[in-house]
């Protein structure tokens, strides 16, 4: 403001401002006098090799990870034969299929809870209307991703020991 009216030649009163807003301003001001400008010292051609530099660089530490991370997927370990599929798939089977009562379950109950506390809020501005889709909205976006993962842990470590492979 004050730089404003020097410019325009406009008178600049501060004096019926609060305390805080002329310390504000000076605080402002001493900012921007400590403001360093960007360095445009390099040319154009300078600038796109440094970051055609540092995207190539970035391109061929995606590709190691990538070759690594199949290379461990192709040997699934050191003796990739002897890797026990039907374990593997009883235990995507007990933490996946059969968690779905717990998960449901769950899920009912804190959408439910949820409903509940949404309707009494929402009951005081008129807006009793909005309860289903607060509750979709909520439960799926923020809850349900959550709530099953804990479920799926616990259960998990609840679970009973694998079958011996015998």
């Amino acid at each position: 403001m004050q730089r404003w009216c020097r410019e325009t030649e406009a008178r600049c009163e501060n004096e019926a401002l609060p305390a805080a807003v002329v310390r504000l301003a000076a605080e402002l001001l001493r900012a921007r006098d400590a403001y360093v400008p960007v360095d445009h010292s390099r040319n154009f051609f300078t600038t796109v090799g440094l970051t055609a530099t540092e995207v190539w660089r970035q391109a061929r530490e995606f590709y190691r990870f990538h070759r690594r991370m199949h290379a461990e997927r192709d040997g699934a370990g050191p003796a990739p034969r002897r890797f026990r599929w039907r374990d593997c798939f009883y235990e995507m089977q007990q933490c996946g299929a059969m968690a779905v009562p717990i998960v449901g379950l769950s899920s009912f109950l804190v959408g439910l809870t949820l409903a509940y506390t949404g309707a009494i809020i929402l009951r005081q501005f008129g807006g009793d209307i909005w309860v289903a889709d607060i509750v979709g909205l909520s439960m799926f976006r923020e809850s349900g991703a959550v709530l099953t993962a804990i479920v799926l842990a616990g259960r998990t470590g609840a679970a009973t020991p694998p079958r011996s492979a015998t």
